[in-house]
């Protein structure tokens, strides 16, 4: 299941235990063995540390035009920005897309 080893993954890298609440739309193929998904999750216990990377960094929607994206991740942004402006609009209690 790609969700238990997300977690699992997320958990030994960032030291923070999430859960998925959904995936955006899409693969990307990578070489020609594996395919990047993208999951949308929420944190459950703890707080994202780096450890053996360089930087967590928290991006509202307006944000994302401010990273140097890897081109594959290119065709997951337009997803993404609509995906955190709903949560953006939730937060502050203006409810979701009509």
């Amino acid at each position: 299941m790609p969700e238990a080893a997300l977690v699992r993954e997320v958990t030994e890298e960032l030291g923070c235990r999430v859960e998925v609440v959904g995936w955006l739309t899409g693969e990307v193929p990578i070489g020609t063995t594996h395919v990047l998904a993208v999951a949308v999750v929420r944190i459950v216990d703890g707080e994202p540390d780096p450890g053996e990377h360089d930087l967590v960094r928290w991006l509202e929607a307006g944000q994302l035009g401010e990273v140097d994206w890897l081109e594959s991740d290119r065709p997951f942004l337009a997803e993404l920005r609509d995906t955190l402006r709903v949560d953006e609009q939730l937060a502050r209690g203006k409810g979701g897309p009509d």
